[in-house]
């Protein structure tokens, strides 16, 4: 039997493999570079913060689907995100893609209900 730990890097793994496979998608809203997908994707830094801690109920108790409204959902994104400003904007750590990959996961999010809908520029927060 597989250790939570094991599983939550399988999480993280496939939900990474999923960022890196539509970052052509999410580049045009979000302006994320190149160097900053490959940044990513090689850290070898993690991160500080363990966002599998974090209660993600301020934005999944306002998100919901089946139409993931962009006025509520890119609201609730925005002031948690802001919370961890320093993290989630840091791309040569894996704190955006740990951030990402847990909110997805406690609000069961398809990709794109927030990257390129909720940020400006390349970060995602501002």
């Amino acid at each position: 039997m597989a250790s939570s730990t094991q599983i939550v890097l399988l999480l993280l793994a496939l939900v990474f493999a999923a960022f890196l496979h539509d970052a052509h998608a999410y580049t045009a809203g979000f302006e994320m570079s190149e160097a900053q997908v490959t940044a990513a994707s090689k850290s070898s830094t993690g991160c500080a913060t363990d966002f599998s801690k974090v209660d993600y109920a301020e934005v999944t108790s306002v998100c919901k689907g089946p139409q993931y409204h962009q006025e509520a959902c890119c609201g609730a994104f925005k002031k948690m995100a802001c919370k961890y400003t320093t993290q989630v904007n840091d791309f040569s750590t894996t704190c955006p893609v740990e951030f990402m990959a847990y909110l997805n996961y406690a609000g069961n999010y398809p990709n794109g209900v927030f990257v390129g809908r909720c940020n400006s520029g390349s970060s995602l927060c501002s």
